[in-house]
């Protein structure tokens, strides 16, 4: 289980990374929408940018994360 510092350490990467990216606004904000949503449709317009690879993970990261809380 991951520590909260390191949850939200990853979350404000992630913040940080997308926010000059193409989704809208809602996306921005690191909620587990925002993580399933760019998990799924991220690419679009942004597979090419510098991060999307690091913003992918950390996605990955943090749904697998919130999947164990659920079922702990």
């Amino acid at each position: 289980m991951m520590s909260v510092a390191s949850y939200l350490t990853l979350r404000s990467e992630y913040e940080d990374i997308v926010n000059d990216f193409k989704v809208p606004a809602e996306i921005k904000v690191g909620l587990r929408e925002s993580f399933e949503w760019f998990y799924k449709y991220g690419y679009r317009s942004n597979s090419l940018r510098n991060n999307f690879s690091r913003a992918k993970d950390i996605c990955k990261i943090l749904l697998g994360e919130l999947d164990v809380q659920e079922i702990g």
